[in-house]
């Protein structure tokens, strides 16, 4: 097939970003593979996209075939080399537009990839909140205060800021944000105030614990004998009446038998029956009282 522009010479291109019928996505940038099986008609095909895209469509152009490419500079360097040696075939004044328009859009295209190179990631970032960037990453302090926020753990709070310091201190930066405090000096503040926080909380703790300790942990008081010379004693004072006509305890037997519980145990250390503690309370039940002689005289 004759070509109006036929190449001068070819580049090697280590992958053609050619597309079958099927892959296709645009009729005016695609290279079909079925007309470039080789790099010799590969390069026709592009020599030809240079003649008949309009100016305005370049930089699309250059961006469609970086999206295929696996290594999108190496690509961007080789159709300027292919245009080069092939600037022979751009004569007169509107071809001469034509190569320098589309050289101008290549080199804008090889500054964008560089500059994604050398902070990836960044598309769509705030990039006020951004302290730092080295070549390989971003450093965010906002970022980083908020994945903190989601962990539980002090420790593993404090473990994921340090390796943050360390990466930050070991990375070569390329470009500080002056308008925000240095990276590692914003990491160490949190990590004190986590400290701070967790010793306050722990200490806070103790204070609750030792000034409300549940009824559950009170030792309660043995008794070294029989549980009916205590209740006979306590029975007592509920219902012998004395010279003032009242007893010398007020309370309902009921009351009297949980407060026994709450605070006696027998002499293995066990809790004391409520059933049992209240029918010994009970003033018609003397049949329950101990023998005279173990009886507590008032």
């Amino acid at each position: 097939m004759a070509h109006p522009h036929k190449l001068l010479e070819t580049v090697n291109f280590p992958q053609l970003t050619t597309r079958t019928p099927s892959q296709a996505i645009s009729s005016q940038f695609d290279i079909i593979h079925s007309d470039a099986r080789d790099c010799n008609e590969y390069c026709q095909q592009l020599i030809n996209k240079a003649f008949a895209l309009k100016h305005s469509e370049f930089c699309d152009f250059l961006t469609h075939h970086c999206d295929f490419a696996d290594d999108s500079m190496t690509w961007i360097n080789k159709f300027e080399k292919l245009l080069t040696v092939n600037a022979e075939l751009f004569v007169g004044k509107c071809a001469e537009l034509r190569l320098i328009k589309l050289i101008s859009c290549l080199e804008g295209k090889r500054n964008s990839l560089k500059s994604q190179q050398a902070a990836p990631g960044l598309m769509g970032l705030n990039r006020t909140n951004i302290n730092a960037l080295s070549e390989d990453r971003h450093f965010s302090f906002v970022e980083t205060k908020q994945s903190v926020e989601r962990m539980q753990s002090e420790n593993a709070k404090i473990l994921f800021l340090t390796s943050e310091i360390l990466e930050y201190q070991e990375a070569d930066i390329i470009m500080h944000n002056k308008k925000l405090c240095d990276y590692d000096i914003s990491c160490e503040k949190l990590i004190k105030k986590i400290r701070t926080l967790s010793q306050l909380k722990s200490e806070l703790q103790v204070e609750i614990s030792n000034t409300h300790k549940p009824d559950g942990t009170k030792e309660k008081i043995r008794l070294n004998g029989p549980q009916n010379i205590l209740t006979n004693a306590i029975k007592q004072m509920m219902f012998e009446l004395k010279p003032t006509g009242h007893a010398y305890l007020q309370g309902k037997i009921g009351d009297m038998a949980t407060f026994i519980c709450d605070n006696f145990a027998d002499e293995e250390g066990n809790a004391l029956s409520f059933d049992t503690i209240r029918t010994y309370l009970s003033p018609t039940r003397n049949d329950k009282d101990p023998n005279l002689e173990n009886q507590v005289k008032f």
